[in-house]
């Protein structure tokens, strides 16, 4: 898309801070070609800096200068952005209607229900997050549908 020559260019995107900031990046580079400088630039530059405060385990000094490297982009930024967020369309929007439809179980989800939590709790060490993660990925799986299930989760159950 970039070799189209074009007098501008416009580009529309959801949260774009809240994606990465390599695609975030690449979107400015295609409105305005070098003014981030190179991804290399722009990594060691804001990416890397910005990264670093976002961990559950990152210490309050890079959490502070991660702030700081994000407020810097913004300023850089504030010329060729323009954010909204839903106020600008909520007037527009029709009411929202939620339906919650309460379904019971098929006979392979409440089997496998049963044998997922049915497992004595020593079996899940929950000092691991991503054995929880993925046991509890597994039941949402089981309660949306089954099928959704990759097969060797069926035969370890």
């Amino acid at each position: 898309m970039g070799q189209i020559e074009t007098g501008s260019r416009v580009a529309l995107t959801g949260s774009p801070l809240s994606n990465h900031l390599q695609e975030y990046w690449a979107m400015m580079n295609w409105i305005h070609p070098g003014f981030l400088g190179s991804l290399r630039d722009f990594t060691t530059g804001y990416i890397t800096p910005i990264k670093q405060g976002l961990y559950a385990d990152s210490e309050e000094w890079e959490r502070r200068q991660s702030v700081r490297y994000l407020e810097k982009l913004k300023r850089v930024l504030d010329g060729k952005i323009l954010r909204k967020d839903i106020s600008a369309i909520a007037e527009d929007l029709p009411d929202k209607t939620e339906f919650v439809i309460y379904l019971p179980l098929t006979p392979l989800q409440r089997k496998l229900y049963e044998k997922v939590v049915s497992k004595p709790s020593g079996s899940i060490d929950p000092e691991k997050h991503q054995q929880l993660f993925k046991w509890i990925n597994m039941m949402r799986l089981i309660c949306n549908h089954p099928y959704t299930l990759h097969v060797p989760y069926v035969y370890v159950l």
